[in-house]
């Protein structure tokens, strides 16, 4: 049995782009932040840095398993950022993890940051004064969408 194959038309991605573009910035950057997490992230594996980035700690949920991610001196910075190896040593872990990381994982096992968010005490009962994702896009100055 075979399907179609689908995708959106040219009209449609053009259209996708401009909702996007109204609501982030030319580099698709949310302007606005959506506020506080509302839970911890269902990922299993979370990566964890600190305010200097020098070391990504990189944790399975299930296992509670860490893994120590170093800045490679074999690699140069590039615009895609600062790339991290595995370390064995796990001893030294970040000195205060005070950000989530997302990372984009490449094929030599290395990572690079692709961005960072404060890691917040997400355990809070205040998710009742948190503002509503239509809360925030209603301060954006078009909500055309």
């Amino acid at each position: 049995m075979e399907f179609p194959y689908e995708e959106p038309t040219a009209r449609d991605r053009r259209i996708w782009r401009k909702a996007l573009l109204l609501i982030t910035s030319p580099n698709f950057r949310i302007r606005i932040p959506l506020g506080k997490f509302m839970r911890r992230p269902y990922d299993r594996v979370v990566w964890k840095t600190d305010e200097q980035r020098q070391r990504l700690l990189q944790t399975d949920q299930q296992t509670k398993q860490s893994k120590l991610f170093v800045v490679s001196e074999a690699v140069r910075p590039t615009r895609q950022g600062v790339r991290y190896v595995a370390n064995a040593d796990v001893s030294a872990p970040p000195a205060n993890p005070t950000l989530y990381a997302s990372v984009q994982l490449h094929p030599d096992e290395s990572v690079t940051i692709h961005s960072v968010a404060p890691l917040e005490n997400v355990e809070t009962d205040d998710v009742e004064d948190s503002p509503t994702l239509q809360e925030v896009i209603a301060k954006y100055p078009n909500q055309s969408l």
